[in-house]
């Protein structure tokens, strides 16, 4: 038969699996599962494995030859003891640790149903070939990726649920719970926040998707509608499903795994199976530590990314230039792992400022793991830009922003002092490579008569061209430095406000692209935490500012509209939710030492969400449910709606003064 896995549960000496058929057919089966982990021995290999091979709870033990460390390249003989079942995998492992001659233990934490998964070849929500018995796996064989199976979901919200194919029905306990799943074969379920318990969604053969959870392991999370009903949780659970899937499929988590551990970890459990791929053994301590360095070499390693800053204005015909995943692709072109540093043999990549050399003739450790999902990513953009189905490219941004996730922080991890293959050398490696890559940029477009008035990490604005030339220059790049150079799109006009004093500010503009759409960072419309009268302010006041009739005519209107939402606020025409602002809460107010408006009034909140919503009122700031329009401190509201301004304006005009904006610039 040929199903997809679908779910993975490991416990006692017992495997337990689900997979679905191209038919819709839901398969349950068992299969023995024994833990195992490895013992390093400085003394007779034979004598410890015959002394463990005694142990009451040990089922095996036997030397077999394994790469010990990711510098290794020469197999060394290790210890596997094989435990009955993982009750007693701790204490096999606490006991192996007093054995004379084990220095260390290996592959003692890693996920158990990782290991089997692994060991089996399997992947999650891969189609596999599987043959079975009474109830038993007897073989399964991965075979590809095609497609996702098709589920049917139901929504959670206060004591109702809904699933994919309309059944309803009220859920007073978690008995009502079960009998809905198992009564309409439930294969997924989606709740803001409910405490379902993992144990009985795993007998039930569920996934449970906590969305709020979710969502706060997401990097670049969507801003979220108010969920006011189950059709509202089931259209973005369906999201999350994908985005949850996705993860799965390239990192080998469970879904369980993926929903409650951060990017980070997901990229631990990318480099385990690049490393187990290669023989080696996952170790459980760091080693690599960072070597002592001259002055001057720390001196050339220890910079951040390069910036070139822009000048305060208004710029016309301006290019948006982009690197694809620039720090991963860096990591996988130049071949930056710990294991490859150091390089002896001839050919290499000499790192730029530091005279390191970084092997070319075999892929290190860490760029395997990153290239399978860098590739995925670039694979999905391909498919989203040339889609035409709506449902199908939303799908396919869904997941390759969901891997994004992954890519964004697997630079940082590599010198993260908890990730096993960590090096802060290969960090630094990254860094010099990206300052040469931007530097680089800006001299090929010079050369090109093209003049670079922004650039950062991983994008150059670029203007004094046409779209043709704009197209030569991202070509040029590409072909040099090796990582492809997109160009995004010619901003008609942008605008880069200004500091409080007159210097350039990174990360902070605002233009309209060749769709007439508002693209922005750092600024009101683009912060979550804005309130959503300020987004719609800025909303209108950005394209008068970049049209065609000037700046002096744009100021003019921009300020009629400004006192038009005065007017509004102090005749409270506009609605109490316009007035609310949303920020995360990551501790308990108690543990909070300055009382912070949204601290405020999280403590007067009758629920503990992770989340304030609160009003500015006369009172004080109020949770959005506390607040009214009678109270709103319009004041206040005035004042961020002056400063909402004044961050568009400053720096772009000189001669203000004509227009008398500085009572909020």
């Amino acid at each position: 038969m040929i199903a997809w896995l679908t779910g993975l549960h490991v416990s006692g000496s017992t495997a337990a699996l689900r997979f679905q058929s191209e038919s819709g057919e839901r398969i349950s089966l068992v299969d023995s599962y024994f833990p195992y982990f490895y013992a390093l021995c400085s003394g007779n290999h034979e004598e410890v494995a015959h002394i463990m091979q005694q142990h009451p709870k040990v089922i095996s033990a036997h030397i077999e030859h394994k790469l010990a460390s990711i510098r290794d390249s020469v197999p060394s003989p290790l210890v596997k003891i094989t435990c009955s079942g993982i009750p007693d995998f701790d204490k096999v492992c606490k006991d192996m640790g007093k054995v004379p001659g084990v220095i260390e233990l290996a592959e003692t934490s890693l996920p158990h149903y990782l290991r089997y998964a692994l060991d089996k070849g399997m992947r999650f929500f891969h189609l596999h070939e599987i043959e079975f018995a009474q109830g038993r796996l007897v073989r399964a064989v991965c075979k590809e990726e095609k497609g996702i199976p098709l589920f049917n979901c139901a929504a959670l919200y206060n004591n109702s649920i809904i699933d994919s194919q309309g059944a309803k029905s009220d859920i007073r306990s978690l008995r009502d719970l079960c009998g809905f799943i198992q009564s309409n074969q439930v294969d997924c379920v989606f709740s803001w926040n409910a405490g379902i318990p993992k144990t009985m969604m795993a007998d039930l053969g569920c996934i449970h998707i906590r969305i709020m959870d979710d969502i706060s392991h997401d990097i670049y999370p969507d801003g979220i509608d108010q969920l006011s009903s189950a059709e509202a949780i089931l259209s973005l659970g369906r999201k999350r499903l994908l985005r949850m899937i996705e993860l799965c499929m390239m990192t080998g988590a469970s879904p369980e795994d993926v929903l409650s551990v951060s990017p980070g970890r997901l990229n631990t459990y990318l480099h385990i199976k690049a490393a187990r791929r290669r023989g080696h053994v996952i170790p459980e301590f760091k080693k690599e530590m960072e070597r002592p360095k001259s002055l001057a070499l720390l001196r050339a390693m220890d910079k951040g990314g390069i910036i070139f800053y822009p000048e305060p204005g208004i710029y016309v015909q301006v290019a948006k230039c982009d690197f694809a995943s620039m720090y991963p692709s860096i990591i996988v072109s130049y071949n930056i792992s710990p294991e490859m540093m150091d390089c002896s043999c001839n050919d290499f990549h000499e790192v730029p400022e530091s005279g390191w050399r970084i092997c070319k003739a075999r892929q290190g450790v860490i760029p395997e793991g990153i290239r399978a999902v860098l590739e995925r990513r670039l694979a999905l953009k391909k498919l989203m830009k040339l889609e035409k189905d709506p449902a199908l490219k939303e799908e396919y941004n869904l997941r390759q922003k969901a891997l994004k996730n992954i890519l964004v922080t697997c630079f940082g991890y590599l010198g993260f002092k908890n990730f096993i293959f960590s090096n802060v050398e290969c960090k630094e490696c990254v860094m010099l490579y990206g300052r040469h890559i931007l530097t680089r940029t800006k001299e090929i477009a010079e050369q090109m008569g093209l003049e670079v008035i922004y650039g950062i990490v991983d994008s150059v604005f670029v203007k004094g061209g046409t779209e043709q030339e704009y197209q030569e220059f991202v070509n040029a790049v590409s072909k040099e430095i090796g990582i492809t150079l997109e160009f995004d799109c010619i901003f008609r006009k942008i605008a880069f406000p200004c500091a409080d004093d007159g210097s350039g500010v990174a990360n902070k503009y605002y233009g309209i692209d060749p769709d007439k759409e508002i693209e922005a960072r750092g600024i009101a419309i683009r912060h979550s935490d804005s309130p959503e009268f300020i987004k719609d302010f800025q909303g209108i006041v950005i394209p008068l500012l970049l049209s065609e009739e000037g700046l002096d005519a744009g100021l003019r209107i921009a300020e009629s509209v400004r006192s038009e939402f005065e007017e509004k606020i102090l005749r409270k025409k506009i609605p109490l939710e316009s007035f609310a602002i949303t920020k995360s809460v990551r501790k308990d107010p108690d543990d909070y030492s300055v009382n912070a408006a949204h601290v405020l009034a999280f403590r007067q909140m009758p629920n503990n969400e992770m989340v304030a919503t609160f009003v500015y009122t006369t009172r004080g700031p109020r949770p959005l449910a506390l607040a009214s329009l009678q109270i709103v401190d319009c004041e206040k509201y005035i004042q961020l709606l002056n400063q909402s301004l004044a961050e568009l304006v400053k720096g772009i005009k000189k001669e203000k003064e004509e227009l008398k904006l500085g009572a909020y610039c």
